[in-house]
């Protein structure tokens, strides 16, 4: 990417990857429920794409998830638009399910180069749990949906 582009941009998207078991569904219900908040600090968290608290339908749209993505959630295109209305100086997406997106690097590479032609630099931000932890942590949430 040219340097030079990445530096017109001069507002951000941060692209918050909360894998799994990670608190990511708290950290986005923070989000979700305090627009006001957000908005006085000059932060937009985008309602196109979302659903239930994050931008899960976004994510399922670039992975390609034909089961759980509906366009009338909101899409990509959806939020260029809503971005292009906000003018927020920096916005953050969060889905769990954005980190499936490393099987589909032309898909993420799509959404920066989207982001930048609306004027947004974009930073990944990935939360992981120490291994140990995880695991017990994903094992008890297998066995309360009977997949043990």
């Amino acid at each position: 990417m040219d340097k030079a582009v990445i530096a017109m941009a001069e507002r951000t998207v941060v692209l918050h990857v909360g894998t799994h078991k990670t608190g990511t569904t708290s950290f986005q219900a923070r989000l979700a429920c305090n627009p006001v908040v957000l908005r006085a600090r000059g932060v937009h968290y985008p309602e196109a794409g979302r659903f239930l608290y994050g931008q899960h339908n976004l994510a399922w749209e670039l992975n390609d998830d034909v089961e759980q993505f509906e366009a009338a959630r909101g899409t990509v295109a959806d939020l260029l638009v809503e971005l292009d209305e906000v003018q927020a100086n920096a916005v953050v997406l969060s889905s769990e399910d954005f980190e499936y997106l490393y099987k589909r690097p032309d898909r993420l590479a799509s959404l920066r180069q989207g982001l930048l032609e609306h004027g947004y630099a974009s930073r990944i931000v990935l939360t992981v749990r120490e291994p140990a932890g995880y695991l017990e942590s994903l094992y008890r949430e297998l066995v309360k949906h009977g997949m043990a």
